[in-house]
């Protein structure tokens, strides 16, 4: 007898399909972010919500579903919706045809991972909105079918509706577990199941059932408007009139998401996490790729009362552009036949096209067949002595490494999982490097690269069911190997240690380096040495000078009085000397390394501009007395200057000739000594190796000593002599090569600075984090201990000072959340008079007990700006904190805020800023404060930019309130009450 039987379908199966077949939640959200590709959506992004529970987002702009399609398509697992059907034109708005990346039907499925509970609401063009609300838990029972559990499916007009219908769609969901509504039979069968299942749990040691864990749940207060409201921003920014996407919101998120909000998952398996999430999306879309996909992707975290901040954005990747400025990179091609060809850059030098063929061609047919792919692979010396980049690109390039370098995997400019991470090196890359480092040349983590290829030319590449790789068949091992040979070819041939050209270009490299390097400290030793002996020769001459320009400048205003000619014309003379005294007592470039000589330099800086305007002055004044005819004819006079002039000229390029020609004289002849001794190197050093053709050696070795002595003294010959070529090249052409290293030496000095003083930055930056990280935490803490303190201790005189300090403490620990980066807050109006109360109540008691008279005036407080917070009451604090210091050094200590003709002044009694610092006053790092670190106005310059605001130090046509400093901040879009 024939009997005919079909698959019976337990619930637990979507569980293996779902949550069973994921490897972790960077994979999950990567595959959630492919369903919005496939969307067509042009943004999709990860919100990560603090809260009780975790809430966990991903929102997309893409052409969303309507309820028949939720229920058709999403609903059903393995549909056939992305298979061989073309999306509608009007679901495409616009952006170029996108390859489906759903193969299964069970992406969707991913959500399971990520949390226990689903909640999704998705909106199609001219369509309500749709939610349904999924608890994957029902699945992990074995004892129930797949039919067994339903979920509540809704259809609202506006998304704020949807809070106060979530109750509804919850006691619908626990049906499936109450069995209300449905027949005996079925209510039967559940209540077995549940029961079955129940035991199952407590016999495994479980105090909590699965289904008590759904009954206890409150969803009362479980989403709130700042969960919906970037989603609700993101579909507003397309251009389409009706709203459409879809939002996925993983209600208690687990502990890999959740641990970006919650202080107790700061650990090391938590950095882990982090850090994997971080590898696995930072790079999602091709960043190798000419052509744009359209879809900007981003993870942004909400911790509970702060600020939101971006941890991942599509634009914070390793661009083309850079890769192909590194000095080794190779960037091709494997066609179908496996061969691959492309260009190949080695020791910052083009070495044209290649071609590396495999040891078999590869068959363009057949069922497993590969078919064309591209690869890159770029990277720098280990040695930094060995580079041709510049110490700035190469200290840049090694930390984005640590953030970017990998070998990635794209399937039609989408990055396929777990291809780039660390420990997912396809290509076996530091397999080879254990083996012999120098000969296979490149580091997994230390190079960046990536294979592309299309699913139309590659349909044999598939991910893995779990997405945890490619599936390994005779493609993809093909793919390997074609890779493996090729990265071991050019090594030997261009890169490692076996290549003849590292050979030939290594040593000029680091001899070329090494002399520049020596060079540059020479030179800047000398230019150091150089200036401080004119400092110290031309400092009493200075002051001799001044002091006779003042003598002459006092008698000039007796001689001009009593119309001595014959005095007049004798302080004519004296001051053409001084004239002719000030060029040569001029100090040349400042180095950069002189800041020992700081005071020194001021000191003659300013007696020199004295010397400087009291001698202006009286050449003035005797110009004046000239053209009034007391020092002689007047055309007698001008014709006397005009020759006096140009004698004074004449004998100035005299001397420098004659130095020059000295100079010149004595290169000369040490170049033509120098060229005698080189052309006996050669002799020397290789003379005896004849000798050994003699004794019986054959021709061949003989030969390859004579040219390796020959290639060494000829690399050191070459870079000794086109030093000196292209210094009188420029010579010739009239650069000017002392500016320009004087430029380039204060540049270097000013990076070196920089890299210096960021360890002390780093080291605040952490300190920082913890206090922000634990603040609340700890305050909890300490209140509670302190109100259980004795009733007896708490009336101490000595408890209530403490008690107070510690509140003062937290107070303004509280008032830096306005420094903290905030990605979505909204812009408000801000007045003159907040922003005036808010500096009084962070400095609290510090003006008083300073003696600084706080002025904020009406017409400040009649101002009033629209923007952040986060932007406006930083910047005031930093000017007014740096007025703080700079007012003690004056005779009065004010600090006084204006509003005047449109612009705001921050003003105070203090020192003010030197001359000399107003270029560098916005820079990083640049302080004059004892204990500055030179970061506040740098900030308030860059923040304030952001919304095209501009803040500058006050010059001569604008009003200064006070004599100190006087910063103007001119807003953007300022108004006046």
């Amino acid at each position: 007898m024939l009997n005919k039987a079909s698959f019976q379908t337990r619930a637990r199966a979507i569980d293996h399909l779902g949550r069973g077949q994921i490897a972790d939640a960077p994979t999950a959200i990567s595959e959630l972010w492919k369903n919005a590709y496939d969307a067509y959506a042009r943004k999709v992004e990860l919100h990560i919500f603090g809260g009780d529970p975790v809430i966990a987002t991903v929102f997309d702009n893409g052409h969303g579903m309507n309820i028949d399609e939720l229920l058709s398509n999403w609903l059903v697992i393995g549909t056939e919706s992305k298979v061989g059907s073309s999306p509608k034109p009007e679901d495409c708005f616009g952006l170029p045809s996108r390859r489906r990346q759903g193969e299964k039907g069970i992406g969707r499925l991913s959500a399971a991972y990520l949390a226990p509970m689903t909640l999704v609401i998705t909106k199609r063009v001219g369509h309500p909105f749709t939610a349904i609300l999924v608890d994957w838990r029902f699945f992990e029972n074995p004892f129930l079918l797949v039919s067994d559990v339903e979920f509540p499916i809704i259809e609202f007009g506006e998304i704020k509706e949807i809070p106060e219908r979530l109750p509804t769609m919850f006691k619908s969901l626990k049906e499936n577990l109450c069995w209300q509504g449905t027949d005996d039979a079925k209510a039967k069968r559940l209540s077995a199941a549940w029961d079955s299942f129940d035991k199952l749990e407590q016999n495994q040691g479980l105090t909590r059932t699965t289904r008590d864990a759904i009954l206890s749940f409150d969803i009362s207060s479980l989403l709130a408007w700042p969960h919906v409201y970037p989603w609700w921003n993101m579909m507003n920014e397309t251009p389409e009139d009706d709203l459409h996407g879809t939002a996925m919101f993983a209600i208690q998120a687990n502990t890999e998401l959740s641990c970006w909000v919650e202080d107790d998952y700061e650990s090391e398996d938590a950095t882990e996490v982090k850090k994997d999430l971080r590898d696995t999306l930072v790079s999602f879309t091709d960043p190798y790729s000419e052509g744009s996909l359209f879809l900007e992707y981003a993870v942004v975290v909400h911790e509970q009362d702060r600020p939101s901040h971006i941890v991942i954005h599509s634009e914070d990747a390793f661009p083309l552009s850079e890769f192909q400025a590194l000095e080794h990179c190779l960037e091709g091609e494997f066609d179908e036949r496996g061969v691959f060809r492309g260009r190949v850059k080695a020791f910052g030098k083009d070495r044209g096209l290649a071609e590396i063929r495999p040891p078999r061609l590869l068959s363009p047919k057949g069922r497993d067949r590969l078919g064309p792919f591209k690869f890159c692979i770029g990277t720098v010396e280990f040695d930094q002595k060995s580079t041709t980049h510049t110490d700035e690109e190469y200290s840049a390039i090694r930390t984005k490494a640590e953030k970017y370098g990998g070998i990635c995997i794209y399937r039609d400019g989408l990055r396929v999982m777990p291809y780039g991470r660390e420990g997912a090196d396809l290509f076996e890359i530091e397999r080879r490097r254990s083996l012999h480092a120098g000969r296979e040349f490149f580091s997994y983590r230390r190079s960046f690269g990536r294979v592309s290829f299309t699913s139309k030319d590659n349909p044999n590449l598939k991910d893995k069911a779990g997405r945890e790789g490619l599936v390994d068949n005779k493609a993809r091992r093909e793919m390997e190997r074609l890779v493996k040979k090729l990265l071991m070819e050019v090594a030997r041939a261009y890169f490692g240690t076996d290549s003849t050209l590292r050979d030939i270009e290594l040593p000029g490299i680091k001899k070329r380096n090494a002399a520049m390097r020596k060079a540059a400290e020479t030179a800047r030793k000398r230019n150091l040495r150089n200036f401080r002996k004119m400092l110290k020769n031309n400092m009493p001459q200075v002051a001799a000078a001044n002091k006779e320009a003042k003598h002459y400048l006092e008698t000039f205003s007796e001689a001009a009085q009593r119309e001595d000619k014959d005095l007049l014309s004798t302080i004519k003379c004296e001051v053409e000397r001084l004239d002719a005294l000030r060029d040569e007592m001029r100090l040349p470039a400042r180095p950069a390394a002189s800041e020992n000589d700081e005071d020194d330099y001021r000191a003659f800086r300013d007696a020199y501009a004295e010397f400087c305007m009291i001698l202006n002055r009286l050449k003035q004044e005797l110009a004046r007395c000239e053209a009034e005819g007391l020092l002689g004819n007047p055309r007698r006079i001008a014709v006397n200057k005009f020759h006096s002039n140009e004698s004074r000229l004449s004998s100035q390029i005299g001397k420098a000739l004659g130095t020059i020609e000295g100079h010149l004289n004595t290169l000369r002849l040490r170049w033509s000594d120098q060229a005698r001794e080189d052309r006996a190197l050669y002799n020397k050093s290789a003379v005896h190796f004849l000798t050994h053709f003699d004794q019986g050696a054959g021709l061949s070795p003989v030969l390859n000593m004579l040219d390796s002595a020959h290639a060494e003294l000829r690399e050191d010959l070459e870079l000794k002599y086109a030093s000196i070529i292209n210094s009188l090249e420029q010579l010739v052409e009239n650069v000017d090569l002392e500016g320009a290293f004087a430029w380039a030496d204060q540049e270097n000095a000013r990076l070196e600075e920089k890299m210096q003083m960021l360890h002390g930055v780093a080291q605040l930056g952490i300190s920082v984090e913890i206090i922000g990280h634990e603040l609340e935490a700890l305050e909890s803490q300490v209140t509670g201990h302190l109100r259980r303190m004795p009733k007896a201790v708490r009336d101490l005189t000595s408890y209530k000072f403490a008690y107070e300090a510690y509140r003062a403490l937290i107070d303004r620990l509280r008032f830096l959340t306005p420094l903290k980066k905030t990605a979505y807050r909204n812009r408000i109006q801000i007045t003159g008079k907040e922003i005036g109360d808010y500096l009084r109540d962070f400095f609290g008691d510090t003006f008083v007990k300073h003696r600084i008279d706080f002025i904020v005036t009406p017409a400040f407080e009649g101002m009033h700006v629209r923007d952040l917070p986060s932007r406006i009451y930083p910047t005031f604090i930093n000017l007014v904190n740096n007025a703080l210091y700079w007012v003690q050094y004056g005779e009065r200590r004010i600090i006084q805020l204006d509003f005047v003709n449109g612009k705001t002044i921050v003003a105070d009694s203090g020192k003010g800023v030197d001359k000399d610092d107003l270029g560098k006053l916005f820079e990083l790092f640049f302080t004059r404060r004892s204990n500055g670190r030179g970061i506040g106005l740098y900030l308030c310059r860059q923040n304030l930019a952001v919304a095209h605001h501009n803040i500058r130090y006050a010059d001569e046509s604008d009003t200064r309130l006070l004599e100190g400093a006087n910063f103007i901040i001119e807003f953007n879009g300022v108004e006046h009450a």
